[in-house]
């Protein structure tokens, strides 16, 4: 009987795979429906983390998307029917220029993805394209939600494939009209915690070297509950003030 070299390579055992396709479902399981979950903290957020924000309140990614795509039930929500509304509901204020909104424009399935640019997307182009396709965070021509229960992965439609894909959402914009329910995460009957604005200010900072102070302030801003006494948005400048030594260079 020939005897078996040792390669030098690791073999996982049993276990150990099987434990990573138990961390791997999880990740991808849709997360509870009676537990808020709020947007990524970024500039831009993913189609499907704003949709499923406005739809549900609920924030989640295209693969979690597809998991609740499936069920009858999301909550007390038919979730298909749910995210067309939110669809519908994205692309309006997309068009009256009240939530911003950038990709890279896709003429047809010859353009290369790695070769395109993205770019801020003018209003008018949502009258036309209103149809979601979870798939690459999307936009088609045509309305509504693009699902093939039957599996396939086409996505042309009858008015054909042009699509604005990888887009997303100005996370700001989408609070602003979509704030939490409930209050956000700064109750109302206490001050402002400098701390936490900070950390999550030095967070966003460190994801995105690039951005602006006032884009980090309006970010924030939209998560929090309008001040108690005057019923009023939080002052951004005042906000500004708070994170400012953030962009002097002092502490990230």
């Amino acid at each position: 009987m020939a005897e078996r070299k040792n390669t030098g390579i690791a073999v996982p055992d049993a276990k150990r795979l099987n434990d990573c396709y138990h961390e791997l479902s999880e990740a991808i399981a849709a997360p509870p429906a009676d537990k808020p979950l709020m947007p990524p903290e970024a500039q831009f957020v993913t189609l499907s983390h704003a949709l499923t924000w406005i739809a549900f309140g609920v924030s989640m990614d295209s693969d979690q998307l597809h998991e609740v795509l499936t069920l009858d039930r999301y909550g007390e929500r038919d979730p298909q029917e749910a995210v067309k509304a939110a669809v519908a509901q994205l692309v309006d204020l997309g068009r009256g220029g009240r939530i911003a909104m950038e990709g890279k424009y896709r003429e047809s399935h010859r353009d290369e993805t790695r070769t395109l640019l993205t770019a801020p997307i003018e209003p008018t182009n949502f009258a036309n394209y209103r149809q979601f396709n979870y798939l690459e965070d999307s936009l088609c021509l045509g309305t509504g939600l693009f699902w093939e229960s039957d599996g396939s992965d086409s996505i042309i439609n009858e008015k054909g494939y042009s699509a604005f894909i990888e887009i997303g959402v100005s996370r700001a914009d989408l609070l602003r009209e979509f704030p939490p329910k409930g209050g956000g995460i700064v109750p109302a009957n206490r001050q402002l915690d400098h701390a936490e604005i900070t950390g999550k200010a030095a967070a966003m900072l460190r994801e995105q070297p690039g951005l602006s102070k006032g884009s980090a302030a309006a970010s924030i801003r939209a998560e929090l509950p309008p001040n108690p006494k005057t019923g009023k948005p939080r002052d951004q400048r005042g906000l500004e003030r708070i994170i400012g030594h953030l962009w002097e260079g002092k502490v990230i």
